[in-house]
């Protein structure tokens, strides 16, 4: 035997992986993450993986690991303490958008949350909003097996929007969109990160006329088709991310059969990528979007206001046709109680948020260029 295979400890072998669950879910949905098998080498790395991909379920409040050292090899034993708040969450939000032109928005949500609707971790939410544009929505999504894999899901509502006609930067009309819509599709999920969706959806309308020439149109619409959409995001956080991208691509073909008063394609993609450098965070973005065909109401795009293009007003521009590209600049600013890095503290105020334990400055910088057009060869916006 030579020096390195003496230097070289014994790495024990898996004995047997056992799991403590104290949630709703069944134990096969956590099981579908725990990548390490009995007869595997022990490896420290793996384990830790599993326990950080069970806690990215969102159910747990803690999830640890306890090792039994036996002559044949070592037990694992996962232990996954279900979250002491939950599964019910209410959600509050207040909107607030205006210029220095006396444009103003106000509007106030509450949403309900259901987790662990089922023993498959199924979802249920529903939020209400009442203000200058009040709705009521509702969405459900159904995982069909324990494991990644088929899911349905479906979604409905009723929205009232308010949208202004421009003529350069001159309002010539005001609108009052009223929509009731519905959507229901099946999917697949390919990873935590990634799936894909196929569905079919509703939308009935009316546009009112507040303000303008009385002679002005108020056209009653009506739209049905079937959609497909395909859907990355690896982003490590929802409000500071400081890694990862997001790709959002959404096909739709609107069909008369299903209850469009006309046929036409709706293609649209959305991708943002974070990029990291000390303390800030860039974000790049793309939006884009293109109808072909006679699109009604429902198949316009629209661009303008904060947070996609400062300087217009909202959604001034409005046509078949999208483009806009954003950059955004996060900064993080160091605390007394978080004397470490400015990442550490990044990383702390990403996971604690609201308790108080360091404080994330977001000035943003928004540079951005957009357009909304109306035929391919008319860019003038």
């Amino acid at each position: 035997m030579n020096l390195r295979e003496r230097q070289t400890p014994n790495i024990p072998i898996v004995r047997h992986v056992s799991l403590n669950n104290n949630s709703t879910l069944r134990d096969d949905v956590l099981s579908e993450w725990i990548g390490t098998r009995e007869g595997d080498t022990f490896n420290l790395d793996r384990i830790e993986q599993d326990l950080t991909d069970i806690h990215a379920l969102g159910n747990f409040q803690s999830v640890s690991y306890s090792l039994d050292h036996t002559a044949d090899g070592v037990d694992i034993n996962l232990d996954a303490a279900t979250k002491s708040w939950g599964p019910n969450y209410l959600y509050l939000g207040l909107d607030m958008e205006g210029d220095l032109a006396g444009n103003s928005l106000i509007s106030m949500s509450a949403g309900y949350s259901r987790e662990e609707l089922t023993d498959k971790g199924a979802i249920w939410t529903s939020w209400a909003t009442v203000g200058d544009e009040p709705g009521l929505q509702t969405h459900l999504y159904l995982p069909l097996t324990h494991s990644l894999g088929p899911f349905a899901m479906v979604s409905g509502g009723i929205t009232r929007t308010d949208q202004a006609i421009y003529s350069d930067d001159d309002k010539i009309a005001d609108y009052r969109l009223g929509e009731a819509f519905f959507a229901t599709g099946i999917g697949w999920e390919f990873s935590r990160r990634s799936a894909f969706t196929i569905g079919v959806d509703r939308v009935n309308g009316e546009a009112k006329l507040l303000v303008g020439d009385p002679g002005n149109p108020e056209p009653e619409y009506k739209d049905g088709g079937i959609w497909t959409q395909y859907r990355y995001d690896s982003l490590n956080d929802r409000d500071f991310p400081d890694s990862g991208s997001y790709l959002n691509l959404l096909a739709r073909k609107s069909l008369e059969t299903l209850g469009a008063d006309s046929g036409y394609e709706r293609y649209e993609v959305a991708l943002a990528h974070v990029f990291p450098y000390r303390n800030h965070r860039f974000v790049l973005g793309l939006q884009a979007g293109t109808t072909e065909g006679d699109g009604t109401i429902a198949g316009l795009f629209t661009a303008g206001g904060g947070p996609t293009l400062l300087g217009l007003k909202r959604n001034q521009l409005i046509g078949p046709h999208l483009a806009v590209v954003q950059a955004t600049t996060r900064s993080m600013h160091l605390c007394p109680s978080c004397p470490d890095t400015s990442e550490a503290c990044w990383n702390m105020a990403a996971s604690t948020r609201t308790r108080g334990i360091c404080w994330a400055a977001t000035p943003s910088v928004l540079p951005a260029s957009g357009l909304v057009w109306t035929h391919r060869w008319d860019r003038s916006r």
